[in-house]
């Protein structure tokens, strides 16, 4: 059964891919139109509201999850499979693009632009997603052997530190998955 479902795959994916990127082009935009209209204040059922509100719980759900799993599993995996395969050209890519002031400088940067400053919780996480950004590209372009490194550097480092802040911000995430609202001491006036 299990090589009828890959051939049939195969010979199909190409329709099957269509129909996946039409399903999420409407869900999107029903998605859109919602909010839209929650904005506007437009009146709606309560079984539209209560149906949209769990969509986009559980959506926000698998963000963080796969935000999640891009720090702790894929990464780590994607970067063994290369060293094992490419070992020699991991080096020689280290060597031409080491993890100097630069670097480091882009990775401070990109935490600054999105208001992550030094006395922030969630600065040494972000941080440290930088470099791992940093060590999986150097990974990825010796495995596909590009040019372009400094580039995939820079949006990886972007992609990470999003993802590391998502996954930091804990408290959000289970408030608004739960829908329930946090509260901090230190906003404790906006009760």
């Amino acid at each position: 059964m299990r090589n009828y479902n890959k051939e049939y795959y195969r010979k199909n994916s190409e329709a099957i891919c269509k129909r996946q990127r039409e399903y999420y082009r409407i869900k999107k935009e029903k998605i859109k139109k919602y909010l839209e209209d929650k904005d506007n204040s437009v009146e709606m059922p309560n079984e539209v509201i209560d149906f949209f509100e769990d969509l986009l719980r559980r959506e926000y759900e698998k963000y963080v999850n796969k935000c999640r799993k891009c720090l702790t599993v894929y990464a780590y995996k994607s970067m063994q499979k290369v060293k094992q395969a490419y070992a020699r050209n991991v080096e020689v890519y280290y060597q031409k693009y080491p993890f100097d002031k630069h670097i480091e400088k882009h990775i401070k940067g990109e935490l600054f632009k999105l208001g992550i400053f030094a006395n922030s919780g969630e600065y040494a996480d972000c941080y440290d997603s930088g470099m791992l950004a940093y060590l999986y590209s150097i990974h990825r372009c010796a495995a596909l052997n590009c040019d372009y490194v400094l580039f995939y550097i820079k949006k990886m480092i972007r992609i990470y530190v999003c993802c590391a802040r998502t996954v930091y911000r804990d408290s959000h995430n289970f408030c608004r998955i739960n829908k329930c609202k946090e509260v901090r001491i230190e906003n404790s006036y906006n009760i």
